[in-house]
């Protein structure tokens, strides 16, 4: 239940965690939308680690947190991806 989330700037070699304020724990797996204002990926609510307790969740770069898009569902959500024109969102589930 480690994994985080990380940019790297290559024009100003800088690498930064962006997952390190959010109340999620393993963030992985990311997917940055075509125009690249968007991140999906998937993650867990901080301190739930079941089976079932992997969400996938959305973060506009222009906000300070992302959005969980299943949250409560009680089933594996994982893997998400964006598709061509960016309108929708990909995952496999359970």
């Amino acid at each position: 239940w480690d994994s985080k989330l990380f940019i790297y700037d290559f024009a100003e070699q800088l690498l930064l965690e962006i997952s390190l304020d959010w109340d999620i724990d393993h963030a992985m797996n990311a997917d940055f939308s075509p125009d690249g204002s968007k991140i999906v990926f998937m993650g867990a609510p901080a301190g739930n680690h079941d089976f079932n307790s992997w969400d996938i969740y959305l973060w506009d770069l222009s906000s300070d947190l992302p959005t969980n898009l299943t949250a409560n569902n009680g089933l594996r959500d994982e893997d998400p991806k964006f598709s061509p024109n960016g309108s929708e969102i990909i995952f496999k589930q359970n």
